[in-house]
């Protein structure tokens, strides 16, 4: 799994850090193979108790092989349609 954390650290300061998002995307183990695979993933907003997932999806067909991981998050979040 790749798990995506989104912090601010106001001024700077790590002791005052405070998560605002995380996204979480995992293998599904569907027909992928050592060069395609395919993913599911979650987003999630973080508020100060608990964390609310607010987008699911799929990501198919990834060439995990020729493409970073950079490439298979701007599929995840293109795929996420956050408009």
């Amino acid at each position: 799994m790749i798990r995506i954390t989104v912090e601010l650290i106001p001024y700077g300061l790590e002791n005052l850090k405070r998560t605002l998002t995380k996204a979480e995307v995992w293998n599904d183990n569907t027909s992928g193979n050592d060069t395609i695979g395919n993913y599911r993933f979650k987003l999630m907003d973080c508020g100060r108790l608990h964390s609310r997932i607010f987008r699911k999806g799929t990501v198919s067909g990834f060439p995990r092989k020729k493409m970073t991981v950079w490439s298979l998050l701007k599929r995840v979040l293109n795929s996420a349609d956050l408009r």
